[in-house]
């Protein structure tokens, strides 16, 4: 059995989560990976749309290996971007608190902070 499994960024292909899903089953991939579905982030939903996307996911036979979170895709010099920054800090709890729990995964992809790539 392999160690990896292959699968796609599901708004890649499409906002709308069973088109997703048939061209991830199409191809013969076994996973997904989370960021906005109807075009709504993740940490903007409410429980019962995460509910009905685990449960989507779940009777499609595929798993969901990760959720990408649009977070820390800004500067990070606070004095100038103090807002952004407690913005992206309060997606990070809400996405710890409610989207891992319900989708059952530990691991959220972020972004690199623009002040990270300088130099």
């Amino acid at each position: 059995m392999s160690r990896f499994r292959l699968g796609i960024l599901t708004d890649e292909v499409s906002q709308d989560l069973r088109e997703a899903i048939a061209f991830a089953q199409q191809f013969g991939l076994q996973a997904l990976e989370l960021r906005s579905v109807d075009n709504r982030l993740l940490h903007q939903m409410e429980e019962e749309a995460i509910e009905g996307i685990r449960l989507m996911v779940d009777q499609s036979g595929l798993s969901i290996c990760g959720l990408s979170a649009p977070i820390f895709k800004c500067e990070l010099d606070q004095n100038r971007y103090r807002a952004a920054v407690h913005s992206h800090c309060t997606a990070i709890k809400r996405i710890a608190h409610s989207r891992i729990q319900f989708l059952g995964k530990s691991c959220v992809r972020g972004g690199a902070a623009e002040d990270c790539l300088a130099d």
